[in-house]
């Protein structure tokens, strides 16, 4: 973690979440605020230098290129609250159902009542109604 959040005594929630779903959200809402965000990239420094030409604020970004090794320390960091896994398909399929499922605590899903042209997916929730 930063120096930054650090600095701050506090806990901080972290975001895991893929470069796509990174590049998903708005520019200017980019890093979300008030928590940690992990962007998991095959390539980090090639995705650490767009950050820097884009100008993005970069004090609260961790950039991992893979899942464990972002949940490893994280896990270990006592200035980390809570670990959201906020997508892509890849990495639910991680969290819920494949190898670090011991890591997921709870699944928080939202239920929306209408059908949308989409092309990424959530697996499948046991009992989930």
């Amino acid at each position: 973690m930063n120096k930054e959040v650090k600095a701050q005594n506090e806990k901080i929630n972290a975001v895991v979440m893929g470069r796509k779903t990174w590049e998903s959200i708005p520019s200017t809402k980019r890093p979300l605020q008030n928590r940690l965000n992990v962007v998991l990239t095959s390539t980090p420094d090639e995705f650490r230098k767009q950050l820097d030409e884009a100008g993005t604020p970069q004090e609260n970004v961790m950039v991992c290129s893979n899942f464990e090794t972002a949940m490893i320390d994280l896990s270990a960091d006592e200035g980390v609250n809570e670990i959201f896994v906020i997508g892509g398909s890849s990495l639910y399929e991680m969290s819920i159902n494949g190898q670090y499922q011991d890591y997921c605590k709870m699944i928080i899903a939202t239920r929306i009542n209408k059908m949308f042209e989409c092309d990424t997916f959530i697996p499948e929730i046991e009992n989930f109604r």
